[in-house]
């Protein structure tokens, strides 16, 4: 998964740097949820689903490191990308060999981030295509457009979102409660209806002239596109 689809978690305590490092991620295509501690952290993750976890080492109560130990002998597999403001090869190598995936140098510029955050999801063998196209809907992932039979449509940000993630995972049905793991942010309030009033608007935008719509509704079971 890469930018513009990606959902990143910051757990970070120093306010002064956070809050603008989330606006420009979040301005730059990045779906990003920020906290300022590990403990939060962890019960995020427990309810939670994220492509990337961007972790300061030095934090109040738990540690990054104590929570990077903590969350991969859980089994957690999420990639995470080290914070920290030592810049000893030490301090580097005691990061990796705990199971971070990256490590980052305080101080550094958003950019640097970002391509970091980049080159971790483009990782896995099996890349995405920037363009995904099933029947007669296709969507751009670093334009962030959707286009029905080549129609622009517009869509808010949690539609893209959804609409992306199923056609990721096609032939696939997904549950409320699998989609509000995924794609919804924790802060969002999000619940069972709001997922229903997302596809309700998401599926009147995509049906096309003749009635058809690429997203199916499997009763009882959830949302599901197939090829």
């Amino acid at each position: 998964m890469l930018k513009g689809m990606s959902k990143v978690l910051l757990v970070e305590d120093d306010e002064s740097m956070a809050k603008p490092l989330t606006e420009w991620l979040q301005s730059n295509g990045f779906r990003l949820e920020w906290t300022t501690s590990a403990e939060d952290a962890m019960q995020l993750l427990t309810n939670f689903q994220y492509d990337l976890i961007v972790l300061d080492k030095h934090l109040p109560g738990m540690s990054g490191k104590a929570m990077l130990n903590k969350y991969r002998a859980g089994g957690g597999m999420t990639p995470i990308l080290m914070l920290t403001g030592d810049a000893t090869l030490s301090s580097k190598m005691d990061g990796l060999d705990s199971g971070a995936d990256d490590y980052l140098t305080k101080p550094f510029e958003p950019e640097e981030l970002a391509a970091r955050i980049r080159a971790i999801l483009r990782r896995p063998a099996e890349l995405l295509p920037d363009i995904l196209i099933i029947g007669n809907v296709e969507l751009n992932s670093r334009t962030q457009k959707v286009t029905l039979n080549g129609k622009e449509l517009t869509l808010a940000r949690g539609e893209y979102a959804v609409l992306a993630y199923l056609m990721r995972n096609p032939n696939r049905c997904f549950s409320s409660q699998e989609l509000l793991r995924a794609v919804w942010s924790a802060d969002s309030g999000g619940g069972e209806d709001a997922v229903r009033s997302c596809f309700k608007r998401l599926r009147k935008k995509l049906t096309d002239e003749d009635g058809n719509c690429l997203i199916s509704t499997v009763h009882g079971a959830g949302y599901t596109i197939e090829t």
